[in-house]
């Protein structure tokens, strides 16, 4: 249930990335309807407080840290996918943060924004994004806004901050625009 341009684009990057480096590009995640991500988010509540003796706000609160509150996750938008590698499967290692330095995660960080895909919730970025570095979870934002977010090395927050505050970005082949939601 990705959106039809992520889907799109999403295949292209697998099948070039299938032909560079011989290997498949896993997907561990994509859409998650509400339920889904309640249940996701209800269950590491229910681990926080019996793992590690919290209470309800507590496990609450550090269930937020890692896991999107049940109505604000990027999987409910079609937009989002988790990755991983055969190898992290077999020995049970998924969304970890190993996977920066697996040869998917190195490719998807470097050439994701020629597909349109941003690496959401980068590393040092947590004070800006609120959630804990993934380097698994992929964003598609279309071109040309996956490049200039990789170019600055900026979050989608920041992205979306500075286009305010500029206005515009110019390229080649593209002019961005930000327009105040009530002037359309």
């Amino acid at each position: 249930k990705l959106s039809e341009e992520a889907l799109l684009s999403l295949e292209r990057m697998a099948e070039d990335f299938n032909k560079e480096n011989k290997l498949p590009l896993i997907l561990i995640s994509t859409y998650r309807d509400y339920a889904h991500q309640d249940r996701l988010f209800t269950n590491r509540i229910a681990s926080n407080r019996l793992n590690y003796g919290l209470n309800y706000e507590d496990a609450y609160n550090k269930a937020a840290e890692i896991i999107a509150i049940p109505g604000t996750s990027e999987h409910q938008s079609g937009l989002a996918i988790d990755f991983s590698n055969n190898r992290m499967i077999r020995e049970g290692r998924t969304l970890v943060s190993d996977f920066a330095n697996e040869i998917e995660g190195k490719w998807l960080l470097n050439r994701g924004k020629e597909y349109g895909f941003i690496l959401r919730y980068p590393k040092d970025k947590t004070e800006i994004t609120s959630i804990v570095y993934e380097p698994w979870h992929f964003r598609y934002v279309g071109h040309p806004h996956a490049e200039i977010i990789y170019n600055n090395n900026w979050t989608l927050e920041e992205y979306l901050e500075n286009l305010k505050k500029t206005s515009k970005y110019l390229s080649k082949e593209y002019s961005v625009f930000y327009i105040e939601p009530e002037k359309i």
